[in-house]
């Protein structure tokens, strides 16, 4: 009776194996992977004044900086380059990792372009925050992610851009980036 049960088992596993297309053998073999992109960008603002952004007498001081994420610097990327079926964003953070004085931030922008083609990906604002240590600027999910999914789809760096303003002369801020990604590899490609 045993021998009669293993038997259909191994014989039904056999026939479905058999009508189960080369692809989904493959999909059965997909390696799911969620890791963080990250950057440090340094800014400071500058020491002169820079004139108002609104019409008023406010005196608002520019800062920019700008760093770039390589999608093949994180190691599980990187061991599964040319095996990538799929990039999924599943939310950008931007947040203070340090600053030497709070201030405000009057006017910030946050700019993704693809370092190779230059092409402007994503583009947010964000206005009168104040920027203290840990202070979380942008956290965006839902986005519409195609144009960088795309990017690193071609494993093209990122560049990031952070420019704004703020209403002290001088601020020395560290942002940290963080572009939380899962990918669906499969090592049989």
């Amino acid at each position: 009776m045993k021998s009669k049960l293993l038997s259909t088992v191994v014989l039904l596993s056999f026939i479905s194996l058999t009508f189960m297309s080369c692809e989904e053998m493959k999909d059965m073999t997909d390696v799911s992977i969620e890791t963080t992109l990250d950057v440090d960008v340094p800014a400071t603002s500058a020491m002169a004044v820079k004139s108002s952004l609104k019409s008023t007498s406010e005196a608002v001081y520019p800062f920019e900086g700008s760093a770039i994420i390589d999608p093949t610097s994180d190691s599980d990327i990187d061991k599964y380059k040319k095996k990538i079926r799929s990039w999924e964003i599943i939310k950008l953070m931007n947040r203070v990792k340090s600053i030497e004085t709070p201030a405000t931030l009057i006017k910030g922008e946050l700019i993704i372009t693809d370092e190779e083609t230059d092409d402007v990906l994503l583009n947010e604002e964000v206005t009168n925050l104040e920027l203290t240590t840990e202070a979380v600027v942008m956290e965006i999910t839902g986005s519409s992610w195609t144009k960088i999914t795309d990017a690193l789809g071609d494993l093209h760096s990122l560049k990031v851009t952070l420019k704004g303003d703020v209403d002290k002369p001088g601020v020395v801020i560290l942002f940290g980036i963080g572009l939380d990604v899962k990918i669906i590899a499969n090592p049989l490609n």
